[in-house]
């Protein structure tokens, strides 16, 4: 869903996403994940000026390719992350993030989940919060 809204985003102003600048990692959602994946789009010579890893571990993977390669962070390349985990404010530089309200995602799920087993949830629902962009020194924002 997160590829799916940035495709959208990427639409809704008129851009097109070049699958070049894709970087895949399967299952691999890990720091080593985003530093292979970001090493193979600088080896693929398509030029890009941001990157929005769709965690803050591929993010802090694709900081360490970047900065490897002699990318200055965020004045050439900008970068993002999703979850806002802990360690994304001590990064050097410290990452940019979209809250994805993981403190109010996990309550409710349980007190859904408890709620069905008990029978006092019965009808499906759909609950949704909106997330927020957390600034910090990987963005020029």
């Amino acid at each position: 869903m997160r590829l799916h809204g940035i495709m959208d985003a990427c639409a809704k102003h008129g851009h097109e996403l070049d699958p070049r600048l894709l970087g895949v990692t399967g299952q691999d959602w890990g720091i080593g994940g985003g530093v292979r994946a970001m090493q193979q789009v600088i080896d693929s010579g398509v030029p890009f000026d941001g990157v929005v890893a769709l965690n803050d571990q591929l993010a802090t993977g694709v900081i360490t390719a970047l900065a490897a390669n002699g990318f200055s962070i965020p004045d050439q390349v900008q970068v993002i992350g999703f979850d806002n985990i802990e360690e994304s404010q001590y990064l050097q530089p410290p990452l940019t993030t979209m809250d994805s309200c993981l403190s109010w995602i996990a309550p409710t799920a349980m007190e859904r989940l408890i709620g069905r087993i008990r029978g006092y949830i019965t009808d499906p629902e759909t609950l949704s919060i909106r997330s927020t962009v957390i600034p910090r020194a990987t963005t020029r924002i």
